[in-house]
């Protein structure tokens, strides 16, 4: 679960997550939290900015720091604890961030990344972000960074799609989602686990046709269950999870 969040508490929280995490990439010890609090609390010092927590079973273990501006919105920060790379947290703090910039209305996302950091580039690519070639020492000692941006669709706009594996740039068959949601009380277990095996499938046919591998979260519900993943992004521009 992502949330918007805020206090003090949660900037030291997402203090101790950014100071692991960039520690675990540069391989050296954790930094004193004291600056990073600093930092973040600054970014929050925005209007409209806002401090993202991904829960996993209640426990923090991932963070995003977002900042509108006048034509765009901002990701300032984002890491997840070491512990829990690689199994989709970060992919779903950048489609939140996705979702939360269609919500304000917002055409465009911008990062600013270390140049080296190939991890974390990757990530990006991998959701949808550019390179703009755009490359700047943006903090006094501190080391070269790239400013990378993703522009999103309006909803609707179908005319830029790419076909890899699947068409979804076919409508939505209405008829058979009626029929679907008529019969839930007939659906079991079993097809239920089915259904969701098959939209991985396509998912993962889709990352298989870029040359990668794709990552996915399933999150259980009280009432229903959602699938989100990356596997479709070369599909539509403006990466929307895929439901």
């Amino acid at each position: 679960m992502i949330r918007a969040v805020s206090g003090e508490g949660a900037q030291l929280c997402a203090a101790g997550i950014w100071a692991r995490a960039t520690a675990r990439r540069d391989g050296v010890d954790p930094q004193d939290t004291a600056s990073v609090v600093r930092g973040i609390r600054s970014a929050l010092s925005a209007p409209g900015s806002s401090l993202q927590i991904a829960d996993d079973t209640d426990h923090p273990v991932g963070f995003s720091v977002i900042v509108p501006h006048e034509d765009r919105l901002e990701l300032r920060y984002l890491a997840v604890e070491p512990a829990k790379w690689g199994q989709g947290i970060g992919t779903a703090l950048l489609h939140h961030l996705g979702e939360e910039a269609a919500r304000q209305g917002f055409p465009t996302l911008e990062l600013w990344v270390i140049d080296t950091n190939d991890r974390a580039i990757a990530l990006y690519e991998a959701t949808g972000w550019q390179d703009t070639g755009d490359v700047a020492v943006r903090h006094a000692h501190g080391p070269v960074e790239r400013r990378l941006i993703r522009h999103l669709q309006p909803e609707g706009d179908r005319t830029s799609w790419v076909t890899l594996t699947h068409d979804w740039s076919r409508d939505v068959d209405i008829a058979h989602l009626d029929e679907a949601r008529r019969s839930v009380g007939d659906i079991g277990v079993e097809q239920v686990v089915h259904m969701i095996l098959e939209v991985l499938a396509y998912a993962d046919d889709e990352a298989e046709a870029q040359g990668r591998i794709g990552t996915a979260m399933v999150r259980i519900h009280r009432s229903s269950v959602t699938v989100s993943d990356d596997g479709r992004a070369p599909t539509r521009v403006e990466m929307s999870t895929a439901r």
